[in-house]
């Protein structure tokens, strides 16, 4: 496959029946998918030439739609002539292995595609505990209407812990919620840009992270999953929040501790107790 290509042959590596395949009966002409399953019985009908033929594999799909690290490590022997690997999915952690990493395939993602619905999911958290949804719930539920006490996110502090496309687009709806953002990153300096938007008040470096969560109410922890990221959250940085501080996690599961946020949650536990509730 070339720039400026007639023709580029298509695997589509996700179930029949997933619901967004439907946007490739947009695709232009000269964009021929060979074929579209999850498994090698899926594809067994592809000759020896049609998986030579393919160009491009796009892997999309969501829980038992999607396609699997597994699956596509089974098929690549046969993609003798691929040349581009596209995951529909932010983080590629769940889809390398060996013969991908270290290969010449080209592998893209779906970066910035989810970071507006999830920044908008992080700030209905902070609402959430805020105005103690739990407890309206309940009222609504009990018919009973008592008057009760809530707090604004305005003048609260966001901690943004992972300043990538979700961090920042998080760090900018809570400012139009008037809240005070401070963010974690490698990169402390404020470019000419952010500094003309406004939207950070101050860059915390990585060995700054338990200083950060103590300055926060609410901390979005907006993190890919590297070696330099696993269980980042630990017990030294849960122990630094707040007592009333809010942990939410957009990015992936592994860079928190659960363990030790556990832990902080026991009565007599040495660390500081964490003001924490799950969405049901």
């Amino acid at each position: 496959m070339t720039v400026g290509a007639s023709s580029v042959n298509l695997l589509v590596v996700a179930s029949p029946d997933t619901p967004e395949l439907s946007v490739l009966q947009k695709l232009p002409p000269g964009c021929n998918i060979v074929a579209t399953g999850q498994t090698l019985t899926d594809l067994r009908h592809l000759s020896k030439e049609q998986w030579s033929s393919v160009d491009v594999m796009l892997n999309c799909g969501v829980g038992k739609n999607a396609g699997k690290r597994e699956n596509v490590q089974a098929f690549w022997p046969r993609l003798t002539g691929l040349k581009w690997l596209h995951s529909a999915s932010a983080g590629l952690e769940h889809l390398l292995f060996p013969e991908l990493v270290e290969g010449p395939v080209t592998l893209t993602n779906a970066k910035g595609v989810y970071s507006h619905s999830l920044a908008e999911y992080a700030l209905t958290c902070c609402s959430w505990f805020a105005k103690d949804f739990p407890r309206l719930m309940a009222a609504k539920s009990n018919h009973q209407w008592d008057p009760y006490d809530v707090e604004e996110l305005r003048r609260k502090t966001l901690g943004v812990i992972g300043f990538g496309d979700i961090g920042r687009a998080t760090a900018a709806l809570a400012k139009a919620f008037k809240m005070n953002v401070i963010a974690l990153r490698r990169n402390t300096s404020l470019s000419e840009k952010e500094k003309s938007e406004g939207i950070v008040s101050k860059i915390y470096s990585p060995d700054q992270l338990n200083e950060l969560v103590a300055a926060s109410d609410y901390v979005v922890v907006a993190t890919p999953y590297t070696p330099a990221t696993h269980q980042l959250i630990n017990a030294a940085a849960i122990a630094a929040m707040k007592p009333t501080g809010v942990l939410i996690n957009v990015g992936r599961g592994k860079c928190i501790d659960e363990a030790a946020l556990i832990e902080g949650e026991r009565p007599g536990s040495d660390s500081r107790q964490v003001y924490l509730q799950l969405l049901p």
